[in-house]
C-alpha cells in the first residue's frame, strides 16, 4: 500500500522552506519519498532546500506536511458531500466535520472516483498546519541510484499556495492584489514600492515592459512583479508593506523583494502621460475589482475588505494614464523625486 502522510513520522524526510511575504511554509515530506526539484523559474527566489532557520525573525511558520495519496484510500475517503465552494473549472472546497478545510485540484473533472492531482487539509487557523497528499501523477520516478526513493512533486505552488495565503493576509489586514510594481532603494537600506493596479488586459504587462525598456530599473531599482503583489501591515510595526510574489505574468517578473508602501496607482491606457489623484472613494471602486479575494471563507472575505478601506486611509492613490512608450518611466522617476523631496 503507497504510504500516506497519516502513516509515518516525518521526522527525518526531505525538508524545504517557501518563504512569501513574512509567511515561511516548512515544508516536510515522507521520508520514504524523496522531493523533486521545483521546474517553475519563478519560485527560484521563494522556494529553498531544508528547513527554515530557527529564529526567523518577524515570520510565521506554517507546517506542510507533503506525502503521496493512496487511490484506494481516496475513494474510501474522498468527501462525500458537495464542495461548499466550487470555481467550476479547477479546484473546490470541502469543510471538514471538525471545522477544518479540505482543498481538491481534481485530475478530472468528469470523474470524481479517480485520485486528484492533490488534496490538501487545512487547519482552520490561518496559520495552522497542512497535510498535503499528491496524486499519482505528481509522484515521479527515481532521479538515479544515489537516491532509490520516488520523488514527489512540490505540489505547494499555485494555487494552493496563493489560497492558503490569502487567508493567512485576511487575518493580518493583508491581500493578494493584481499589480505589477517596483522599489526603489531608500537611506536606512529598506525599499520604497509602488503597486500599479488593473485588471487583466489593463497593460500591467505592458507597462513593467515599458519601464524595463525606458531603463527605470537599475541603480537599486527593482521590478517585483508584473501580475501580482502582496499588500499587507508589517509584523514589526503595522506599516503598509508591498510583496513580489512568485505569481508572474507574461513578462515572468517574480522577485522576493519588497518595500514600504508608497502609493497606489490604478492603470489607464491613454493617449498621454499623466497622474490624476483619487479619493478614497473613487480608489476603493478601483481597488475591489483587483483584489484576489477568498470567497470560499466569507469571514476571510470580510476581514479583507476592511482591509481595502483601511489602506485608502493611509496611502495616496493615483490614477495613471499612460500611453504605450517608455515616457511612462520618466513620469514614475519624476514622481519618486518629488515624493522622496516632500
Amino acid at each position: 500500500m503507497t504510504p500516506t502522510t497519516a502513516d509515518v513520522d516525518r521526522a527525518d524526510g526531505d525538508a524545504a522552506t517557501l518563504h512569501i511575504a513574512d509567511a515561511v511554509f516548512a515544508i516536510r515530506v515522507d521520508p520514504r519519498y524523496a522531493l523533486a526539484a521545483e521546474d517553475d523559474p519563478a519560485y527560484d527566489a521563494f522556494l529553498r532546500p531544508g528547513a527554515p532557520p530557527a529564529a526567523s525573525p518577524g515570520a510565521s511558520i506554517m507546517p506542510v506536511r507533503l506525502g503521496a495519496l493512496d487511490p484506494a484510500r481516496w475513494r474510501a475517503q474522498r468527501p462525500a458531500s458537495a464542495p461548499s465552494f466550487d470555481t467550476g473549472s479547477a479546484w473546490h472546497c470541502h469543510r471538514t466535520e471538525d471545522g477544518n478545510w479540505f482543498f481538491v485540484l481534481p485530475q478530472q473533472r468528469a470523474d470524481v472516483e479517480a485520485p486528484p492531482l492533490w488534496c490538501a487539509r487545512v487547519d482552520d487557523a490561518p496559520d495552522g498546519p497542512v497535510t498535503l497528499d499528491v496524486g499519482p501523477r505528481l509522484v515521479l520516478p527515481s532521479a538515479g541510484d544515489d537516491d532509490p526513493r520516488p520523488r514527489l512533486r512540490p505540489a505547494l505552488r499555485y494555487p494552493l499556495d496563493q489560497l492558503l495565503m490569502m487567508r493567512r493576509l485576511a487575518a493580518r489586514g493583508g491581500a493578494i492584489v493584481h499589480a505589477a510594481g517596483l522599489a526603489w532603494p531608500t537611506d536606512d537600506g529598506d525599499r520604497f514600492g509602488i503597486a500599479c493596479l488593473g485588471v487583466s488586459g489593463a497593460g500591467k504587462s505592458t507597462l513593467s515592459r515599458l519601464l524595463i525598456e525606458g531603463g527605470l530599473p537599475g541603480d537599486g531599482v527593482t521590478m517585483l512583479s508584473d501580475d501580482r503583489l502582496i499588500l499587507a501591515p508589517a509584523p514589526s510595526n503595522g506599516a503598509l508593506r508591498v510583496h513580489g510574489t512568485p505569481w508572474p505574468g507574461e513578462g515572468r517578473i517574480a522577485s522576493h523583494a519588497a518595500g514600504h508602501l508608497g502609493a497606489l496607482f490604478f492603470l489607464e491606457q491613454a493617449d498621454e502621460h499623466r497622474l490624476v489623484p483619487l479619493d478614497a472613494g473613487a480608489a476603493l471602486a478601483r481597488l475591489l475589482p483587483v483584489v484576489c479575494l477568498p470567497w470560499f471563507d466569507a469571514g476571510a472575505t470580510q476581514a479583507a475588505l476592511d482591509a481595502c478601506g483601511a489602506w485608502l486611509a493611509r496611502v495616496p492613490c493615483y490614477a495613471l494614464r499612460f500611453r504605450r512608450d517608455v515616457g511612462v518611466a520618466a513620469l514614475l522617476r519624476d514622481w519618486r523625486a518629488t515624493a522622496a523631496g516632500a
